[in-house]
């Protein structure tokens, strides 16, 4: 006796599919319009691989939302012709300006080339007999807080560099016997740059700062510096560099 099985209804293969889906543990929404909000999202669901690159734009972000940590100044300002000023209290100055020792300067560049070490080393021996001699403080002038002694040019020994390629940038102090005066450097371009300079003495410590951003003939403006001098028993000036809002110092060593 042959069994003979009818054809299932619909309604018996939908029941069947439920049926499989339910003991499957799987199931399946379509999700409409809008119908995905923040209270459907958990915590840390959304990670930065999920975003598509320039899906977040300007419009979308709330105003006040971002601070400068979270902004790429680097990628901002590449590719732009921007003036080289530097300094945190000057709105139109580039930080990335800001200046200091210059560990490299233009005579080690002699050393790098085959064949070139006589020519360096006689570079150096020269460049040694050209520096100015270290400052040296009368006793008296520590003494009375007099600034007569600075008359005259003062010559850095320290090379300065900046972040944008500027390198041995040396400031030129000239100052009179009240200690007022200015500063001057040259960019390798061969513009100057200069300043109002006054030294003043803060107790037993010689104060000389740069009284504004120093600007350059080609519209570059830099951050002012300020030196502060310990004076040893022997006089010598021992002396560190520094800018406003920069935690950060430098060693100085002036002469003439």
């Amino acid at each position: 006796m042959k069994i003979r099985f009818g054809r299932p209804s619909p309604a018996m293969v939908v029941a069947i599919v439920a049926l499989v889906a339910a003991l499957s543990g799987s199931a399946y929404a379509a999700l409409g319009k809008n119908s995905v909000g923040t209270r459907q999202l958990k915590a840390k669901a959304v990670t930065a691989g999920k975003i598509a690159n320039n899906a977040v734009t300007g419009a979308k972000v709330a105003d006040h939302t971002l601070t400068g940590a979270d902004v790429n100044l680097a990628d901002k300002n590449a590719g732009k012709d921007q003036p080289q000023g530097k300094g945190p209290d000057d709105k139109n100055v580039d930080k990335g300006n800001m200046k200091g020792p210059d560990d490299k300067g233009p005579q080690d560049k002699g050393a790098q080339d085959k064949g070139g070490n006589d020519k360096n080393m006689a570079n150096k021996d020269q460049a040694k007999k050209d520096e100015p001699k270290p400052m040296t403080v009368p006793p008296e002038a520590k003494q009375k807080g007099d600034l007569a002694f600075l008359k005259g040019d003062w010559r850095s020994r320290t090379g300065l560099a900046t972040a944008t390629g500027e390198r041995d940038l040396r400031p030129n102090y000239s100052l009179d016997d009240k200690g007022k005066g200015k500063v001057t450097f040259v960019q390798k371009n061969g513009t100057t740059c200069e300043a109002p300079a006054e030294a003043r003495w803060d107790g037993s410590k010689l104060v000389i700062e740069e009284k504004a951003n120093p600007k350059c003939a080609d519209g570059k403006t830099y951050a002012r510096n300020t030196v502060n001098c310990e004076v040893g028993q022997d006089g010598v000036a021992k002396c560190t560099g520094s800018q406003p809002g920069d935690n950060r110092s430098y060693n100085v060593q002036f002469g003439r």
